[in-house]
């Protein structure tokens, strides 16, 4: 009995759940009505986030669902269970194992702090690409692209087994720096930020600054765009500089249609959305297993 309470006890701290707190949720929402009110101030209410999330379509549910485990601190506890817990658990073995913590050797906080942002939006980059270029996780992460409207809440649009696949590449920063967990939670708020506005109505192209330095919203939407000449552009988490050092770079220009190919997603409900992807890859690797 001890030993089964043990293993629970261990599953619950690996889920995440074991840290849930209502003061952080109510933070991160208030961080998201505040992006909302501002992108609403900018666009207008007939293109706000706000507006579209209100008319509820059916590519509009998935992400106010999606979010909503976010925000009470389910969508982890779903990624572990879609996942059966083995990347959660692997992930925080290798955490355990490696832990180089390079930060300590320099001294200045705000230069620690950039290098943090550099090395885990640097990830952030890598992860997206491999997850584009091998079709098992694209599988998971057409997910995202299903979008055929953006709001705000499409930040948040991500696969449960997505997430939990990525949690191998998401420890590379804490393996390899370390720092205090509070550095690396400045740049989550600072990346859901930015996260959040590349996928606003505010289609706006941020001038020289989108052009070299961050991922605009316009840049953002030609990742997201149904074109074939659109495909596999812009990866960027924050920064487009990733984009145009490894080739992969496309200027912004206006985007009339978002979404992917043969959309199978947004039809017939949230349950087969979640579970499509994982239908998919059983049958890729079935046939590959028969041939």
């Amino acid at each position: 009995m001890y030993e089964i309470q043990l293993i629970l006890t261990r599953l619950f701290e690996i889920s995440g759940l074991a840290t849930f707190s209502i003061a952080q949720a109510a933070g991160f929402f208030l961080i998201v009505c505040a992006v909302f009110l501002f992108e609403m101030y900018v666009v207008g209410w007939k293109k706000s986030s706000l507006f579209v999330v209100l008319t509820l379509e059916k590519t509009t549910r998935v992400d106010f669902f999606i979010w909503l485990t976010h925000l009470f601190g389910l969508f982890t506890i779903l990624s572990f269970l879609f996942s059966l817990g083995v990347c959660y658990f692997l992930a925080g073995q290798i955490q355990k194992s490696f832990n180089f913590e390079l930060v300590h050797f320099i001294e200045s906080g705000s230069i620690q702090f950039l290098i943090i942002y550099l090395i885990s939006d640097l990830k952030e980059y890598w992860k997206h690409f491999i997850f584009h270029k091998w079709i098992l996780l694209w599988e998971i992460h057409a997910f995202h692209h299903s979008a055929q409207r953006f709001n705000m809440l499409t930040a948040y649009r991500f696969h449960y087994l997505q997430t939990a696949i990525g949690s191998f590449f998401d420890v590379i920063p804490f393996v390899l720096l370390g720092a205090p967990i509070q550095t690396y939670f400045a740049v989550k708020i600072l990346g859901l930020v930015h996260g959040l506005l590349v996928h606003s109505n505010w289609e706006h192209d941020w001038g020289v600054i989108g052009k070299y330095v961050l991922v605009s919203p316009a840049a953002h939407r030609i990742h997201h765009s149904e074109k074939k000449q659109h495909f596999n552009k812009n990866f960027g988490g924050t920064f487009i500089f990733w984009d145009r050092l490894f080739g992969t770079y496309h200027s912004a220009e206006p985007v009339h249609v978002l979404g992917i190919p043969d959309n199978k997603f947004n039809k017939k409900g949230l349950l087969h959305d979640l579970f499509l992807p994982v239908f998919r890859i059983a049958k890729r690797l079935m046939g590959r297993a028969v041939s």
